[in-house]
């Protein structure tokens, strides 16, 4: 097992996009960094982004402002839940510059890449050397080279010199070398077939309660076991390991274990009832659906007692639900619902809205069903005679089942009565795509014409009808208009307006073009096919790491008793480890944060791990003093140093948006090699993390999401398992590049599942797809994309979608691209088999 720090934070480099004052301070060819579209922006008007999350192109035609002292720095706490768009100040500067991406040749290996290459082509005689000497040169980053040391000895089997090293790591000031080591320290003791490992084991488990790399530990014990010829407690160990992990790589092969163990005479103890009905849950909790599947069906053949048998069927519905197979879960939720014991009033609740939702999707676009509801809510009247309810009851109805005559009658009936605003907005919302859109012009108009943010949303589809219409000089002045007047939050329909506005014009894509990951770049931009496989590290930060130490070392001089990590940061760019430094700098950032009472509890390795806050340590009152009473000149400087090395997280946090922008393309290196592995528009991925973390690379939400693309464990293990990623945890999420991989990866594969639609991709991001494939069958499939988005449930993912392809959008017109043009027709949502 390699070190974290080593494996996930290795040199890279590539285009440098960092602030004015950086670039002004670095020797680099600062015209060569901007993009088109900021490179003419010298010679534009002056402007401001504002408190908008979307700016089209001519809005980034602007000069940059003077350097200003931001007043506060934002509330990450909250930005880490739901984080606001950039406030008051906000302002385009070359700090969010865009070059081409290249791949350039690696620089030269550090001395802790070196050693690993020494050790693996069998010179760890010389990978030690030079180990001690790093340690010698360098004597704050002890810690880390002994880890590296420990590492390389456990490889080799030489295990006391291993316990050894680690004894000097479990010193270190930072977290994340101290949890590593402590793994470490167990694996040499199981290893090393030490009696005492079982016990080493549970306390770490204790301390840890969601312990990276548990599974592959307790594989490793009860193959210790076993040397030891302690069999009967092997077998329990592999036991237990299949219920807690089943269907992991670990899990299978402790079950090899136990049928030998089987066949050797050993007596394995048999699954009680309880637990295969528990481990059938934890299956499907884990995304194993096709062993969940296998053993829900074995269950249902046992006999059980009703409490065991209704939540068999419960797990069922929950299955057959993430699989979209909507007949079948509500019969199992039905099911479990009369066999379950009594259970909370609240509980009671939940699963009959659950049922209730189930037979909705089930029912839903059965055509039959529909059309009997219809003609039972008409009867013989003509529509004329129905009331306001009835007929926004009729295209509800009849819009999910698409059926086109009723939905056009009870608009046009609809569309010249006074009703309210809400209704008047929802029923038109549903009927688009199959009412006529003469009546749906009449539906918004009395809507657009106030100045609210209802009326914008009226204004934005009163523009789609008289697009529809062909009416296209007055919907083009009808979205100039709205652009100019939209004053929701992220301009929303002003973007639509944009993307509209593209689609009509009469060269490039057309309306039924598509996203998809093997085609995601405009031209101009550098158009991909498909996916290229590129190695890991390929892309590098292009700047001069000892100039950027030198900018470094004053602070950490002053600082440095105060904040350890800065002198750590310093020695580590000398010895070439920029990423590695740039953690170093995180720490320090979080410990700034502590001191003012604004502290990131949920954050780093010793986060993921504890799966809740971090063990807080003790601090010095002087210590602390200091550390509140860094100078604003002081953030100021730590927040241009850490965007040099492309780590503008830590700068939002130092000295807010002001000075650093609204969309900085933060760790551009390692979001462009994602992109360029996995065939994504770079921007997304931007415009992901932009909302999702706000670039905190550390930051782990209160749902457990982690990292700069905010993934959940058991998704990042779900990506790992389809990419053949045997040696994966949790804990690797934490690094940048790993995190952004797995998301770029992730979206791709999303966008491929739903035909290349974005929006759907995004909103299955945030919200799960298989809830976005629940939500399609709540709606006609003749109903445009972006009028489904509106109807969206989930509040967060409604707000989500939004955000992120406003973002997405603006860092397209950031880079000089025009907007995508999104596909306007809905997908079945039922052709691809959703399992997370």
């Amino acid at each position: 097992m390699t070190p974290r720090f080593i494996r996930t934070h290795v040199s890279r480099s590539a285009p440098l996009r960092i602030a004015a004052r950086v670039a002004l301070a670095l020797p680099l060819a600062g015209a060569a960094l901007w993009g088109p579209g900021l490179a003419q922006a010298e010679g534009g008007e002056r402007c401001a982004v504002g408190d908008v999350a979307w700016s089209s192109a001519e809005r980034l035609t602007c000069r940059v402002d003077p350097l200003r002292r931001p007043e506060s720095t934002p509330d990450l706490d909250a930005l880490a839940r739901e984080q606001p768009v950039a406030n008051g100040s906000s302002r385009i500067t070359p700090g969010t510059a865009v070059s081409a991406p290249a791949i350039v040749r690696a620089p030269e290996p550090s001395a802790f890449e070196r050693a690993r290459a020494l050790a693996a082509d069998g010179e760890l005689d010389a990978a030690l050397g030079l180990l001690d000497e790093t340690a010698a040169a360098f004597p704050r980053l002890a810690d880390r080279v002994a880890l590296l040391r420990a590492e390389l000895l456990i490889d080799a089997a030489r295990y006391p010199e291993a316990a050894e090293a680690l004894r000097t790591a479990r010193q270190s000031v930072d977290s994340a070398v101290r949890v590593e080591a402590e793994i470490a320290e167990v694996r040499v003791r199981i290893l090393s077939d030490d009696p005492r490992a079982d016990g080493a084991l549970r306390a770490l488990m204790g301390r840890y309660q969601e312990l990276p790399g548990e599974a592959q530990l307790r594989l490793l014990l009860g193959e210790s076991q076993l040397r030891r010829d302690r069999r009967t407690q092997a077998a329990e160990t592999f036991r237990v390991l299949d219920l807690h992990f089943p269907g992991s790589p670990a899990a299978e092969a402790g079950l090899a274990h136990l049928t030998a163990l089987r066949e050797a005479g050993v007596r394995v103890r048999r699954q009680l009832t309880t637990e295969r009905v528990d481990r059938a849950e934890r299956m499907v909790s884990l995304g194993q659906h096709e062993r969940a599947r296998a053993e829900l069906a074995a269950l249902g053949e046992v006999r059980l007692s009703r409490a065991l048998r209704s939540r068999v069927h419960l797990a069922a519905a929950q299955l057959a639900r993430l699989e979209g197979r909507w007949s079948d879960a509500l019969t199992h939720q039905q099911q479990g619902i009369r066999q379950s014991p009594p259970v909370s009033a609240e509980e009671t609740e939940e699963r009959a809205e659950r049922a209730a939702d189930l037979m909705t999707a089930a029912l839903s676009r059965d055509v039959e069903i529909a059309t009997r509801r219809v003609e039972h809510m008409v009867g013989r009247r003509a529509y004329a005679q129905l009331s306001n309810a009835q007929l926004v009851q009729v295209i509800e109805v009849a819009a999910r089942a698409g059926l086109a005559e009723p939905v056009r009658s009870a608009t046009h009936a609809l569309s010249t009565r006074d009703i309210a605003a809400d209704a008047r907005m929802n029923a038109a919302l549903e009927a688009m795509g199959l009412a006529d859109d003469t009546d749906l012009l009449r539906m918004f108009e009395p809507l657009a014409n106030t100045r609210s943010q209802r009326g914008t949303q009226a204004a934005y589809y009163r523009a789609r009808a008289l697009e529809r219409l062909g009416r296209l000089d007055e919907a083009r002045a009808a979205y100039g208009e709205l652009k100019t007047h939209d004053r929701t939050p992220q301009r929303y329909y002003a973007m639509w307006a944009d993307v509209r506005v593209r689609a009509l014009q009469p060269a490039p894509a057309s309306d039924s073009r598509r996203l998809d990951p093997a085609a995601t770049r405009s031209v101009g931009e550098g158009t991909r096919g498909a996916p290229v496989d590129i190695a890991p590290g390929s892309l590098h930060l292009n700047v001069d790491l000892n100039l950027v130490a030198e900018r470094l070392l004053p602070l950490a001089a002053e600082h440095g008793d105060a904040f350890p990590s800065l002198p750590r940061a310093y020695d580590l760019l000398r010895l070439g480890e920029p990423n590695t430094a740039t953690h170093e700098l995180y720490e320090a950032f979080l410990q700034w944060r502590d001191a003012r009472g604004t502290a990131l509890r949920r954050t780093g390795l010793e986060g993921v791990a504890r799966g809740g806050d971090r063990r807080r340590s003790a601090v010095s009152f002087t210590a602390r003093q200091e550390r509140r009473g860094l100078a604003p000149e002081e953030r100021l400087e730590l927040a241009e140093i850490s965007s040099a090395l492309g780590d503008h997280g830590i700068a939002v946090g130092m000295v807010g948006w002001s000075e650093v922008g609204a969309r900085p393309r933060a760790h551009a290196h390692l979001v462009e090699e994602a992109a360029l592995r996995h065939g994504l528009d770079p921007n997304l991925l931007f415009a992901i993390m932009r909302v999702e973390s706000v670039y905190q690379q550390g930051i782990i939400s209160y749902a457990g999401a982690i990292g700069l693309a905010q993934i959940m464990p058991r998704t990042g293990r779900l990506i790992a398992e389809a990419r053949g990623m045997t040696d994966f945890d949790t804990g690797d999420l934490v690094d940048p590049a790993v995190n952004l991989d797995f998301a770029a990866w992730y979206l791709a594969s999303l966008i491929e599942r739903f035909d290349g639609h974005l929006p759907l991709a995004i909103a299955s991001y945030n919200g799960g797809p298989h809830n976005v494939r629940r939500w399609l069958r709540a709606h006609g499939p003749g109903q445009p994309i972006d009028a489904f988005l509106e109807f969206i449930p989930f509040e967060q993912t409604h707000r989500y979608v939004r955000r992120v392809l406003t973002h997405y959008q603006a860092y397209r017109a950031q880079a000089g691209l025009p907007p995508e043009v999104l596909s306007m027709a809905l997908p079945s949502g039922d052709d691809h088999a959703i399992a997370f």
